[in-house]
């Protein structure tokens, strides 16, 4: 609401944005007559430039914001951001990057992103305590609050910086591959993630023929007590996204990969 946007302005998204800040953009769209555009784009993509050209092929004459998840909340896939924020410039364009999944997950500095605005939170990758999020309350000046909650995240931080950024990355897409690799021959399993370091590190994410997301994770919870996430872009498909953390061992991700060894061979009818 604190960027200038009249009717007819365009606002440059994707359809895999965050759920929580597509439907403000249609907010604002409904108020003030903003044009909201949504791109596709394959998962995965081949390469960051087909990320950067579609974003090029659909700028036009009134586009005056492009904004873009640094990290997909979907499958992980990770953006070229400073090319797309440099493009936008040259053109008058204003950025805003949702660095939500990315902030702690990998090592980099907002000022290299060259965006306009940059937005993250602690609780994601940082590992640091959730901030209220249902209740409109949360706007509020509530007088004395739990001071447990706030002198947790300096603990948060902490560790962060023990383990170090690099080191931490490292792990992560470690894990990721570790699982990728031990289910990519299976029947049917389609992975979403390219194993390049500019398009991917901890989140990755696949599919299953013969399984519906949603049942696949409600199996893996039901018979493995296995948590992993359902996603889903309306219209172009369905996945279970994969998050392991550095704390988690090659045990815990051998009883994954052999619970979808197991899916694999036990099908269910597919919705699509």
């Amino acid at each position: 609401m604190g960027i200038e946007l009249k009717a007819g302005d365009e606002v440059l998204t994707t359809t895999q944005d965050y759920p929580s800040v597509l439907p403000a953009w249609r907010q604002r769209a409904a108020r003030d007559g903003v044009v909201l555009k949504e791109i596709s784009f394959p998962t995965p993509p081949p390469n960051p430039e087909d990320l950067l050209d579609r974003f090029a092929r659909a700028l036009t004459a009134r586009t005056r914001v492009i904004a873009f998840c640094q990290v997909t909340y979907t499958t992980g896939q990770v953006f070229p951001v400073r090319e797309i924020c440099r493009m936008a410039r040259a053109e008058g364009i204003q950025t805003i990057v949702d660095g939500a999944h990315a902030f702690a997950q990998f090592p980099f500095q907002a000022a290299d992103l060259e965006c306009d605005y940059f937005g993250t939170s602690l609780h994601k990758w940082m590992m640091a305590p959730a901030a209220l999020r249902e209740n409109i309350r949360k706007f509020e000046a509530t007088g004395v609050s739990p001071f447990a909650i706030r002198s947790a995240i300096t603990g948060a931080v902490d560790f962060h910086e023990s383990v170090g950024a690099d080191r931490k990355a490292a792990r992560l897409r470690y894990l990721r591959q570790y699982w990728m690799r031990r289910v990519a021959g299976l029947p049917g399993v389609k992975l979403l993630n390219v194993d390049d370091p500019r398009m991917s590190c901890g989140l990755g994410a696949m599919t299953l023929t013969g399984w519906d997301s949603t049942a696949l994770t409600a199996y893996l919870m039901r018979e493995h007590r296995i948590h992993v996430r359902a996603r889903e872009v309306m219209g172009e498909f369905h996945c279970v996204r994969v998050t392991p953390n550095i704390y988690s061992t090659i045990e815990e991700l051998e009883t994954f990969c052999a619970a979808i060894e197991t899916a694999s061979r036990n099908r269910m009818p597919n919705r699509n």
